[in-house]
């Protein structure tokens, strides 16, 4: 992830693991900032952040591998099961989908 992003980790909440940062704005004024992307070890499963969701993207997780998702969570039980050259492809396209949705550099 930091070789894609280009951005060094940082920890976020505890346990989670980020890669660069924008920043949002909810309609009712709220602002805030969270990483483009991310992962967190977990005892079940390795969460993998794709802050973008995923509605764009199913022509790269028909390849990845056995996995479930949340809005923005990818859940992979093992990576050995998982191709790796999806995830990372799945990983450069929503930081490049983050970056121009939010102008980051």
């Amino acid at each position: 992830m930091q070789e894609i992003t280009g951005e060094k980790p940082t920890l976020w909440r505890g346990s989670m693991i980020g890669f660069g940062t924008y920043s949002y704005e909810y309609e009712n004024g709220r602002k805030g900032e969270w990483f483009l992307t991310g992962f967190c070890p977990r005892k079940q499963n390795l969460v993998v952040y794709i802050v973008a969701g995923f509605k764009n993207y199913e022509h790269i997780l028909n390849d990845l591998g056995p996995f479930k998702t949340g809005s923005s969570c990818l859940y992979l039980k093992d990576l050995k099961t998982i191709n790796i050259d999806k995830l990372k492809d799945l990983i450069e396209v929503s930081i490049k989908d983050m970056r121009e949705k939010h102008n980051v550099g």
